[in-house]
């Protein structure tokens, strides 16, 4: 619930997320073996411009376009 409501603080929607577990072979626990809450492993939404039934603009997909766009920029480089 904390990334939930971390998220919703600032308007945004936690659309999906996926958790990849592993078993320990020597203690045989369950440990997650891979990064969650990231762009990469779930969607983000805007709560202001969410509309039920329609495609939502997810700001993993915008921040991929916005760091594609400034590696091919030079402003503000010196």
């Amino acid at each position: 619930m904390q990334a939930r409501d971390y998220a919703e603080k600032r308007g945004i929607l936690i659309a999906d997320t996926k958790f990849e577990f592993g078993l320990d072979a020597q203690t045989n626990e369950l440990v997650l073996v891979d990064e969650v809450l990231t762009p990469d492993s779930s969607r983000f939404w805007s709560a202001e411009s969410y509309v039920v039934g329609r495609s939502q603009q997810s700001y993993d997909k915008v921040s991929s376009l916005l760091s594609e766009s400034s590696a091919h920029s030079t402003d503000g480089c010196s």
